[in-house]
C-alpha cells in the first residue's frame, strides 16, 4: 500500500529544499519516501530526491517559478507487503466502504 502527496515547491535557487507535510511523513514507513515525478511550468533540467522529511530539488538553466513534486511512500506497517491476501468478507466490506463515495 502506498500513499502519495503532491507538493508545489517555490523555486528559490538552483538548489531548493522544502519540508514535506508532517502528517504525510508520519503515516509512511521511515525511509520509504521517494520522488516519483517532478515537473516545471517551463522547460528546465530538474531532479529531486527525498531525505528524511525534506525534498531537495536541483535545477539547471533558466529557473522556473515553481516545481510540482509527487512523493510516494509505503504506508506505515506495510513494509515488505505488496498484495496481501484478503477474504471475500474483507473484499465486500472494502467495496461497500468505497461505494459510499459514489454520487
Amino acid at each position: 500500500v502506498r500513499f502519495e502527496d503532491v507538493v508545489r515547491v517555490p523555486v528559490t535557487g538552483p538548489v531548493t529544499t522544502a519540508r514535506l507535510d508532517p502528517v504525510f511523513v508520519g503515516v509512511c514507513e521511515p525511509d520509504s519516501l521517494d520522488v516519483v515525478s517532478v515537473t516545471t511550468p517551463t522547460p528546465a533540467t530538474v531532479g529531486a530526491a527525498v531525505s528524511g522529511d525534506t525534498v531537495t530539488v536541483r535545477l539547471e538553466g533558466d529557473l522556473p517559478p515553481f516545481v510540482i513534486v509527487t512523493v510516494s511512500g509505503v504506508r506505515a506497517g506495510s513494509r515488505g507487503v505488496r498484495f496481501p491476501r484478503k477474504t471475500r468478507d474483507q473484499m465486500l466490506r472494502n467495496n461497500a466502504f468505497w461505494d459510499q463515495s459514489k454520487c
